[in-house]
C-alpha cells in the first residue's frame, strides 16, 4: 500500500503550514543539496527520513558513495521499502546521485550530460530514465549542480539544459541546486540570467513553491533551488514546498546549508511512448565511463602539477631545474590527455 509523503518533523521542530501528501498515483520528488565537507551525514541522513513517502531525491555536494547509501538505508528504514541509489561520476567530494524507491519507479536508462560540464571542471548533469509503475510513464529525471562562481559558465549549461529537453522523446523533470538567485524580496524580479535560459519558450515549467522562502544559509534572501517539469506533460503539479525546520538556518556545521525542495505530481495513467522506438537512450558503455574517468583523474593531475609549476621561481636554480622537470612532464601528460580524449571520442562514436 503505497505511504503518505509527508514531512514530519519531532515535537520540538515547527511544521511548514503545507503537507505534502502523496496517493496512489502519484510521484513525489525533492532536491537536496546536503553540503559536502560542511554537514554531518547523521544528521542529513536523519532528515531526509522525515521526509516520509518520498519516491525520488536528487542530492548534490555529496561528499562519496558512503553519504549516499546512509541516506538510501535511512529512507529504507523509515519507509519500510526498497531503495536504490544512482551515483555520478563527476564532481569528486561535490558528487550528484539519486536515490529513488524500487517499488514505485523503475530504472530503466543512465546517462550523465558531460557537454553541460565546462572543460569538466564541475559536475555534469545526471540522468535516469524512470517508468512509474502505478502509471506505466516513462519520464526523465535531471539532477544538476550548475556552476556557481562562473556566471557566463551557468548561463551556458542552462541554455544546454533547455536545448537537451527539447530534444527528448520523453517527459522531463529537472532540478536541483541551480544558482538561480531567485529573489524573495521582489518576487523575482531579480533573477539570475539562466532561469531565463532554462525557461525560454516554456521547455519548461518552474514547480512553485507555496512557500517562497530563501532556500541558502547565506546574507541573500533567494532561492538557488528549484523543481522544473515540461509543460503538458502526463502529469498534473499537485503540492511543492521548500521543507523548513527550526534550526536549520543559520548553518551550524551539522545542518545543510541548504533546504530541501520538495513537489508531488498526479501521474497519468497510460504510458507516455512517443512511437514505437525506445523513448530512453541507451546506458552508457561501462568502457566509455572508465575511460572519461581515466581523463577527469589526468585533468585534475595536470591542473594540480601547473599550479605547483606556477609557484617555483625562475631566479632559484633548483626551483628553476625542478620548474623545468616539471613541464617536461606536463608536455607528456597533456599529450597523454590529448590521445586519451581521441580513443574516447573513437569509442564513443562506436557506441
Amino acid at each position: 500500500m503505497r505511504r503518505h509523503m509527508r514531512l514530519i518533523y519531532p515535537l520540538f521542530l515547527s511544521t511548514i503550514s503545507a503537507t505534502v501528501v502523496a496517493e496512489d498515483n502519484t510521484l513525489s520528488v525533492v532536491v537536496f543539496n546536503v553540503e559536502s565537507g560542511g554537514a554531518n551525514i547523521q544528521s542529513i541522513a536523519e532528515k531526509c527520513a522525515r521526509m516520509e513517502g518520498v519516491d525520488i531525491l536528487g542530492l548534490s555536494e555529496v561528499e562519496s558513495q558512503q553519504w549516499a547509501k546512509a541516506i538510501e538505508a535511512a529512507l529504507e528504514m523509515s519507509e519500510q521499502q526498497e531503495f536504490s541509489t544512482a551515483w555520478g561520476t563527476t564532481g569528486r567530494q561535490d558528487a550528484l546521485c539519486v536515490v529513488y524507491d524500487d517499488s514505485e519507479l523503475d530504472l530503466i536508462g543512465m546517462e550523465e550530460l558531460h557537454d553541460i560540464n565546462p572543460q569538466r571542471r564541475v559536475r555534469s548533469p545526471l540522468v535516469c530514465y524512470f517508468r512509474h509503475t502505478k502509471s506505466g510513464t516513462e519520464f526523465a529525471f535531471c539532477v544538476n549542480h550548475l556552476y556557481r562562481s562562473k556566471d557566463a559558465e551557468r548561463h551556458k549549461q542552462a541554455q544546454q539544459l533547455n536545448e537537451w529537453v527539447k530534444s527528448q522523446r520523453v517527459p522531463v523533470i529537472i532540478g536541483g541546486d541551480m544558482n538561480f538567485d531567485w529573489s524573495v524580496a521582489n518576487n523575482g524580479q531579480h533573477r539570475d540570467k539562466g532561469f531565463d535560459n532554462l525557461t525560454a519558450n516554456g521547455v519548461v515549467e518552474w514547480v512553485r513553491p507555496s512557500n517562497i522562502i530563501k532556500t541558502h544559509a547565506s546574507n541573500y534572501n533567494s532561492i538557488l533551488d528549484f523543481i522544473f517539469v515540461t509543460p503538458n506533460g502526463p502529469w498534473t503539479i499537485e503540492q511543492s514546498e521548500i521543507v523548513v525546520e527550526d534550526g536549520d538556518f543559520p548553518d551550524n556545521g551539522w545542518t545543510s546549508d541548504h533546504r530541501p525542495v520538495a513537489a508531488v505530481l498526479k501521474m497519468g495513467t497510460e504510458p507516455n511512448t512517443g512511437d514505437d522506438e525506445s523513448n530512453v537512450q541507451d546506458a552508457p558503455d561501462p568502457i566509455i565511463l572508465a575511460l572519461q574517468e581515466s581523463l577527469e583523474e589526468l585533468d585534475a593531475a595536470i591542473q594540480k602539477l601547473q599550479q605547483e609549476a606556477a609557484q617555483l621561481s625562475d631566479s632559484d636554480p633548483e626551483q628553476r631545474t625542478l620548474k623545468r622537470m616539471l613541464l617536461s612532464r606536463l608536455e607528456r601528460m597533456h599529450k597523454d590527455a590529448e590521445r586519451l580524449g581521441k580513443v574516447l571520442d573513437q569509442a564513443a562514436d562506436q557506441n
